[in-house]
């Protein structure tokens, strides 16, 4: 990158921007640079307009132009400022958790459609990662009891962090959903989760940043069984769920129309998927 000493703030967006497009398309280069100077810097494009020939101090410019070079490797975006924007709200990540997605929003937005007015309900979120389904939750259903439920300590304290900093009222707790002696003794109305559903030998097929950057245990089963997690939350599900409880789960559109066969073979009625904004089939919801 060229000497950004003598640059003012115009000058240097537009050199980190054609930086950037060294990987990225031009609108995704702009979009990633205005991401840098306004969550490192704390200059947004208005105030870029205003004072056109502001300078940045030398040490944030090296924050930036460190932030540029990681980018160029296909790191997320948001592990560089650490943050996510979900739901209305933004919440901190790091690798050790999964990097929110406009998807799980829609499954959000599909479980307090089917239970407004509901009260008092109690909800699980397993493999809560960010907590960003169950804090989402909590802000939304102001007398719901939901607990937060991971493997991973690492993501139980960051999901933690996130509920006190938003005002949730979520509570956590370490479980292994394929190891049944870790499991809670609790009944709940509502059972959520996006599992892992991606077989390992598919990770070549996956995008840099994602394959690269993001948990491998958030995001892949262990061997060619993608069904893994979906077999135990229906056991789960079954011996947790009271009674005309429901239980909501992503998926990949290509494993929709067999997780909807694994419920119904396991007794649940009401099973049916979701399609998301792209019209791909990509939540399941089954009702004991």
């Amino acid at each position: 990158m060229k000497n950004t000493e003598s640059q003012n703030i115009t000058e240097f967006f537009r050199n980190i921007r054609l930086k950037l497009e060294e990987a990225y398309d031009s609108r995704e280069a702009r979009s990633l640079a205005l991401v840098l100077m306004e969550y490192i810097a704390g200059i947004d494009m208005k105030e870029m307009i205003v004072e056109p020939d502001a300078y940045l101090d030398e040490v944030e410019k090296e924050r930036i132009m460190s932030a540029v070079e990681r980018l160029l490797k296909h790191e997320p975006v948001q592990y560089i400022i650490g943050l996510a924007y979900f739901a209305g709200n933004e919440f901190k990540v790091t690798p050790d958790v999964l990097i929110p997605r406009p998807e799980t929003e829609e499954l959000v937005r599909w479980i307090l459609e089917d239970h407004a007015g509901s009260d008092n309900l109690s909800i699980a979120d397993v493999g809560t990662g960010s907590g960003c389904i169950a804090v989402s939750l909590s802000l939304r259903m102001s007398d719901a009891e939901i607990d937060g439920l991971d493997i991973s300590k690492a993501a139980l304290e960051l999901a933690a962090k996130n509920n006190e900093e938003l005002g949730g009222r979520v509570k956590f707790f370490k479980l292994d959903i394929i190891d049944e002696t870790t499991w809670v003794q609790k009944i709940y109305d509502v059972i959520v989760s996006n599992p892992p559903y991606i077989p390992e030998q598919h990770k070549k097929s996956l995008s840099a940043n994602v394959a690269g950057y993001e948990p491998e245990s958030a995001l892949f089963v262990p061997g060619d069984d993608a069904l893994l997690f979906y077999r135990a939350l229906s056991g789960f599900a079954k011996t947790h769920l009271s009674s005309s409880g429901s239980v909501y789960v992503e998926v990949h559109e290509e494993l929709a129309a067999e997780v909807v066969e694994l419920f119904k073979s396991q007794g649940f009625s009401q099973v049916i998927f979701h399609s998301d904004i792209n019209d791909k089939p990509r939540m399941v919801k089954a009702v004991l």
